[in-house]
């Protein structure tokens, strides 16, 4: 788990986090990021990818939504963030 949530990180998530491919739990929430969220479509086993209360920017990955564990992404009140969130019906 990689849980530094309130902590007044600013600057971009470091794209040494792509790296971490046995982490579970991802919690960058209500910081000061800014940027891109990197290419995380290593993390085979990501569950839990929470960034909300950030201020990234640019297109959301859509390599994220082919992750077969993760089950909550939270992205809340990063208003700079752009890209599609892809039909779930029929994903139960």
């Amino acid at each position: 788990m990689l849980d530094l949530a309130i902590n007044m990180l600013t600057n971009t998530i470091p794209p040494a986090v792509s790296q971490l491919t046995a982490i579970k739990r991802i919690f960058l929430d209500h910081n000061f990021l800014i940027g891109q969220i990197p290419d995380l479509s290593a993390q085979a086993v990501l569950v839990h990818l929470i960034l909300s209360e950030n201020d990234l920017s640019g297109t959301f990955p859509a390599a994220i939504w082919s992750l077969s564990d993760l089950v909550t992404i939270s992205l809340f009140n990063n208003e700079n963030l752009r890209g599609s969130i892809p039909s779930m019906a029929g994903m139960v």
